[in-house]
């Protein structure tokens, strides 16, 4: 009887392994893996700021990068040259994106990073924050530069290819009303193309938790799509004192906590972090870097 009972035992363990199955009922094993998800406004590289110019920080901007090792990355800001300079340093992405000015290479990005060995990517494109959102370097309301949010569809491999849709933004840092109408052009965008698949939101928003564009983009919608705050979630019990994520390069935040990662429910977050390391007097960015893990469910 022995030989009988660890052939059962076997195949329990076997099956115990493979028990999260496909959502549509096909009964394929799906693989369930942590994603690493950064957002990090770098700051653009031709701003006068002495001491803290890019050329004085760009290698402690990419240590960061390797430091956390995400997944997905959206950078803020980044100008051509250091979208180069980062995937020079930080092998193994795939860029995604175009600048804003004329949806080409003039202006800053909103640059998407997205691990090559993780992800297929099916489909990607940027689009304007205005009421044009299709027209390159449009603006509308009172916005006082043009905005945009850079977008991929992927496959995630090390999950049986469930497809992800990313999104990575920066909202206009003068305009209240473009602010919001901002979170309404990429909600509608989200309505549009995410059917099926799990979502994160990532960016700069220039705004607080609790403000109405904060609502726009997590609360139900008509479509049933939620977003979750990833830092919200893991710090909802306690607080930190201080959780704002710009700092012009001085020892504390200037701002609340502006720079977000927003996931469906699709995953759960397991952590979040705002990265505050330095180097003696020597900032990567104006702004701390958030980061934070997604699981699958």
């Amino acid at each position: 009887m022995r030989p009988r009972f660890l052939l059962i035992l076997a195949t329990v363990l076997i099956l115990t392994a493979c028990a999260r199955t496909d959502g549509g009922g096909g009964g394929t094993a799906t693989p369930v893996s942590a994603l690493t998800v950064m957002s990090f406004n770098v700051r653009y590289g031709t701003a006068k700021d002495g001491d803290n110019h890019w050329d004085q920080r760009k290698d402690l901007c990419a240590s960061r990068v390797t430091h956390f090792n995400p997944d997905v990355l959206g950078l803020q800001e980044s100008l051509a040259f250091q979208n180069e300079f980062i995937l020079a340093q930080c092998p193994g992405y795939t860029a995604v994106g175009v600048a804003r000015d004329d949806g080409k290479q003039a202006g800053e990005f909103s640059t998407l990073l997205l691990r090559t060995a993780r992800f297929t990517i099916v489909e990607s494109g940027t689009f304007w924050l205005s009421e044009t959102p299709e027209v390159p370097g449009s603006k509308s309301w009172d916005s006082s530069l043009p905005r945009i949010a850079t977008w991929a569809k992927v496959q995630d491999k090390l999950a049986g290819d469930r497809p992800v849709l990313v999104i990575n933004t920066h909202f206009d840092h003068k305009g209240n009303v473009a602010r919001k109408e901002a979170a309404k052009v990429i909600r509608r965008f989200i309505t549009a193309q995410a059917a099926g698949a799990a979502v994160i939101v990532t960016g700069d928003f220039n705004s607080a938790p609790g403000s109405e564009q904060y609502h726009t983009l997590t609360d139900r919608g008509a479509d049933g799509i939620e977003l979750h705050d990833a830092y919200a979630d893991v710090y909802r019990a306690k607080p930190e004192a201080n959780e704002g994520t710009a700092h012009a390069f001085k020892d504390a935040p200037v701002t609340p906590r502006i720079d977000w990662i927003l996931h469906s429910p699709a995953f759960r977050a397991t952590s979040a972090s705002i990265d505050r390391h330095r180097e003696g007097p020597l900032f990567p960015s104006d702004h701390y870097a958030v980061v934070a893990t997604l699981m699958w469910k």
